[in-house]
């Protein structure tokens, strides 16, 4: 019998963002384009960008028993959690501006300094055991989970007096009210000759998304849903006569406070600026019961073989599938609101097939206004429901020599599947979703690229390649060890189910180019349009190719115990490109497009040393 309990917690305060002497009262300019003598497209230059500071805190608990015999390993036990995550917005100068290849098409407003605090609780108990007859070992579990949201009292709101207004602090908001999972979880190996060399593996599992201060936990939280900035469009009057007062003078003259067009300035892109009123209704079936958190199924198959005395091969196919999805869609818009429109790609030898491909994608039409806005958060199965899975084949190899050379490696040889067809054709009334261009930094359409739907796309199987090598030199006692890794480039942070992000080509077009490429003009309103002229897993950057080295040595002096190492990462000091530009400029062919904006970490040392005693 064994009882264990722990308990421990973390506490991160970013302070205040903005550096001494920073030009806080000077308006920021963004610049789109990457023929303006900016490093890279969506520059900001000049003023201050407003800046997130966080304040989190992190608790956790637990407490378990463990009943261990010859052939039952069982455990049972509780654990739960508490966190609390604080941001602050610094607000410098409240307007800002954007240009495009430095003619000035579009302002934005912001509140000012805000914050925002979401607090959440989860509680789970489990119990799990395993147990081994003669030649098959099965494993079992079972967990059931809780976990509640909150926006506590005096914690959201504008924090302090700013050019369009006072403080206001909120009242504590419930967010998710309690949601209540079962997930199993089973394994099983099998000794199939009864020698110890050779073993069939399987295991299915459940797993939970881990409850965080974000989407569904907070999304009823006023201060979360605070419209921060709207963008109006502005000329700077450009268009008048030569001679007209206030033409190019980079002053936007209009009352900013009202929300028609006036003035330099075209409507604000949301009507509801600033406001603490709820804009977003939410379905209550997302923010309780059984089942109904962001949950994923994983499975393996495999066979491990022993090849040679100490030497292992290992195949497994795994799946992984992914279940329960939120969205927010605009009630206030219908299919009708949007136009069907196509463009030809540039002809590029570095595009797919040297381009000059049809691109068609949805964009906004005039038929409603161009801030109405209705918001509804609910599952994407109210729509048709989506459906996201990777799956792949493993391999791996471990030897362990006698003259003490220990060797790993092995490959992962996967891809991911996609399909939301169904959901945007529900939403949309095509399998497509529009683009929008109001934003800053636009959210790109998803439309048919070259007669292919990039709803409903697989990506190309990627293989990553892993190698370690570890040797203890005699006599001398020094560990000689190297990790060597060979994978795609592809993007963190990508939806799920994929080997990550591929690259993107964002075309993006002012109301000429726009014309100019459609034959139609932009909604009133839109500054801008966007369209990625790639599918998803199309083009990929360079290989990413890493070597990384240690040497230690350990001392001992008595009762102490030294050891002192030397870490030497990206030993061939490689700079292959990790982020790429993604923005294809019309006015300049692309002639940006995919340079690099990020290399590797070049080769460093790092030396360490630890005492134990």
């Amino acid at each position: 019998m064994l009882l264990e309990t722990g308990y421990s917690a973390f506490y991160t305060d970013n302070g205040d963002p903005r550096p001494y002497g920073v030009l806080t009262d000077f308006i920021a300019v963004t610049e789109q384009s990457t023929g303006a003598g900016v490093p890279n497209a969506n520059f900001i230059y000049r003023g201050f960008n407003p800046a997130p500071s966080s304040n989190q805190k992190h608790a956790t608990w637990k407490a378990a028993m463990s009943y261990i015999t010859g052939s039952h390993n069982l455990k049972w036990g509780y654990q739960a959690g508490y966190m609390n995550a604080k941001n602050t917005t610094y607000v410098g100068q409240q307007i800002s501006y954007r240009f495009n290849n430095g003619v000035p098409n579009q302002l934005s407003q912001r509140v000012g300094t805000n914050g925002t605090s979401n607090s959440l609780q989860y509680n789970a108990v489990y119990l799990q055991d395993q147990w081994t007859r003669q030649r098959l070992t099965v494993q079992g579990a079972v967990r059931f989970e809780t976990a509640r949201s909150w926006g506590p009292a005096g914690e959201n709101g504008i924090i302090a007096d700013n050019q369009f207004g006072g403080p206001f602090l909120l009242p504590r908001t419930d967010g998710v009210k309690g949601y209540k999972d079962i997930t199993p979880r089973v394994g099983a190996a099998y000794d199939v000759f009864g020698t110890g060399k050779t073993a069939l593996k399987v295991n299915v599992g459940q797993y939970l998304q881990g409850a965080w201060t974000g989407d569904a936990y907070t999304i009823s939280n006023a201060g979360s849903t605070l419209v921060t900035s709207i963008n109006r469009t502005w000329s700077d009057n450009l268009t008048a006569p030569v001679g007209t007062p206030g033409r190019g003078d980079y002053v936007a003259q209009c009352d900013f406070m009202n929300p028609a067009a006036n003035g330099e300035c075209g409507p604000w892109s949301a009507l509801n600026w600033g406001s603490f009123n709820q804009t977003t209704t939410v379905n209550p079936a997302v923010l309780e019961g059984w089942g109904t958190r962001n949950r994923d199924w994983q499975m393996g198959f495999g066979v491990q073989q022993q090849v040679a005395p100490q030497v292992s091969v290992e195949v497994t196919y795994n799946r992984r599938m992914w279940d329960n999805f939120f969205l927010t869609h605009n009630r206030a818009l219908t299919s009708a609101d949007f136009d069907e429109v196509t463009l030809n790609a540039p002809k590029d030898p570095r595009l797919p097939n040297g381009g000059g491909y049809p691109v068609t994608f949805l964009t906004r039409n005039n038929r409603s206004a161009l801030g109405a806005t209705d918001s509804y958060y609910t599952t994407s199965d109210d729509f048709g429901g989506e459906t996201h899975y990777w799956h792949g084949v493993d391999m791996s190899v471990n030897a362990r020599m006698k003259n003490g050379l220990s060797l790993q490696g092995g490959t992962s040889t996967g891809r991911g599947v996609a399909d939301t067809c169904d959901m945007y054709t529900s939403r949309f009334g095509r399998a497509m979703a529009p683009t929008l261009g109001t934003a800053a930094v636009p959210v790109i359409a998803v439309g048919v690229v070259d007669g292919v739907k990039a709803c409903d796309f697989a990506e190309p199987w990627l293989t990553s390649v892993r190698g370690l090598a570890a040797y203890t030199v005699p006599k001398v006692d020094v560990l000689v060890s190297g990790i060597f890794r060979s994978q795609a480039n592809a993007q963190p942070g990508a939806d799920p189910g994929t080997n990550g992000a591929s690259r993107t080509a964002t075309y993006r077009m002012n109301a000429a180019q726009f014309l100019a490429a459609t034959g139609r003009p932009l909604a009133t309103g839109l500054a801008t349009q966007d369209v990625n002229l790639l599918l998803p897993g199309q083009v990929y950057g360079d290989r990413i190719n890493n070597i990384d080295m240690r040497i230690a040595k350990v001392l001992r002096f008595g009762k102490y115990r030294t050891n002192v190492g030397l870490d030497i990462y990206n030993l061939t000091n490689a700079n292959t490109a990790t982020t790429y530009e993604t923005v294809y400029d019309p006015a300049t062919n692309g002639a940006r497009w995919m340079q690099p904006t990020a290399v590797l970490l070049p080769r460093f040392m790092r030396f360490n040393v630890q005492v134990d005693f």
